[in-house]
């Protein structure tokens, strides 16, 4: 044990110890710091992706009422008797008509 008291109080092996806990809490801090930015920049995407498919499940739910009160302005007014059935491939609704009346299921 003798021995290695000299050693561990030597300058070279001080200045060692300094420099690997120096470079141990600047590594860490370092990929603290990543780590914190890159949760924050995924959570953001994903936040921002999100209120995209919230606005284009609004888009379509806006366009499907459009297209509903197109479908019943020409049923009403007489132009056309049937729906074309582009449109209800478009709406992804099945309809079933009585009579004149066109009724959503």
């Amino acid at each position: 044990m003798k021995s290695l008291s000299p050693m561990l109080r030597s300058t070279p092996m001080r200045l060692t110890a300094r420099l690997i806990g120096v470079f141990t809490v600047s590594t860490a801090l370092s990929f603290g710091v990543a780590y914190v930015i890159v949760e924050r920049s995924a959570d953001a995407v994903l936040r921002e992706r999100v209120l995209q498919d919230f606005e284009s499940y609004r888009n379509e739910r806006r366009q499907r009422d459009v297209v509903e009160k197109v479908v019943e302005a020409i049923t009403v007014s007489g132009i056309s008797r049937c729906t074309p059935p582009t449109i209800e491939a478009k709406m992804g609704e099945r309809r079933t008509t009585t009579g004149t009346t066109t009724v959503l299921t």
